[in-house]
């Protein structure tokens, strides 16, 4: 229902800007084209609808877009403020959408973690190999990360060694 609201918005101050005005810039058109794909897209996508406005308001805000020839309020002759709203208000009311944008292509899987960890513990294994028992006792006693304490713990297993673990 937001998604309806800012498109409505956005309508309206572009047909009162082509009611007004005859002379029209790439800035306007370009605003034009963008709401008039989004507006589509709602009927067939609405995630892809919500991506594509929340991106376009973000340029508007920059004024790079513009839907409004007749009426706007910049600061700093820059930034656009109704789309600067427009824009917060969309990103507050679609985000369970936004987290989910941010989960898929932002978070890494548990399965890439696991695959991280066994990566970095043959890293530390590798580093620590031809360290002494003792000099891995004492490093395994250092501030280090869990997998550099698996490597150790690997390694002096490897060598038929009691487990440091045993110790704490």
């Amino acid at each position: 229902m937001n998604l309806i609201i800012v498109i409505t918005i956005l309508w309206i101050m572009i047909i009162s800007s082509v009611v007004m005005l005859t002379k029209f810039n790439n800035r306007f058109i370009l605003g034009i084209t963008s709401t008039s794909i989004v507006t589509i897209l709602v009927f067939f996508n609405r995630k892809i609808s919500v991506y594509l406005l929340i991106f376009t308001l973000l340029v508007a805000s920059a004024s790079f877009i513009t839907f409004s020839l007749q009426f706007g309020v910049k600061v700093f002759r820059i930034v656009d403020v109704i789309s600067l709203l427009l824009f917060t208000f969309l990103l507050y009311s679609e985000r369970k959408i936004m987290i989910e944008l941010y989960d898929t292509y932002f978070v890494k899987s548990k399965e890439h973690n696991q695959f991280d960890k066994k990566a970095e513990i043959k890293h530390f294994e590798n580093l620590f190999s031809n360290l002494s028992q003792i000099e891995l006792e004492r490093k395994y006693h250092d501030d280090l990360t869990d997998e550099a304490k698996t490597a150790i713990n690997n390694i002096m297993l490897k060598n038929n060694q009691k487990s440091i673990i045993q110790h704490d």
